[in-house]
């Protein structure tokens, strides 16, 4: 969704102007063995699919920062129970 696609852009650029980390955006898993911070839910996020089962129930500001595995790759799961948990995080 856009609010997602805007938060992903506001996260890399916090990013990128604190810690000088090289930061891409993409759509889906990338190839090579860099970190991954994943952003969304199972739902908006097709890439967060496979942590689905293990999802907790969220309120609509929900949110949820947790480690995981994606690939094979570490990984920061951002996530929220529905866009409008963007406002708040």
């Amino acid at each position: 969704p856009p609010l997602e696609q805007l938060a992903a852009k506001e996260l890399a650029g916090q990013l990128k102007e604190l810690y000088e980390a090289d930061v891409r955006i993409a759509d889906s898993i990338p190839p090579g063995d860099a970190v991954l911070i994943a952003l969304g839910n199972p739902t908006t996020n097709p890439a967060l699919k496979p942590l689905a089962g293990d999802w907790p129930k969220l309120s609509d500001q929900g949110h949820l920062l947790r480690s995981a595995s994606l690939a094979g790759r570490p990984t920061l799961v951002v996530g929220g129970g529905s866009a409008l948990w963007m406002f708040f995080f």
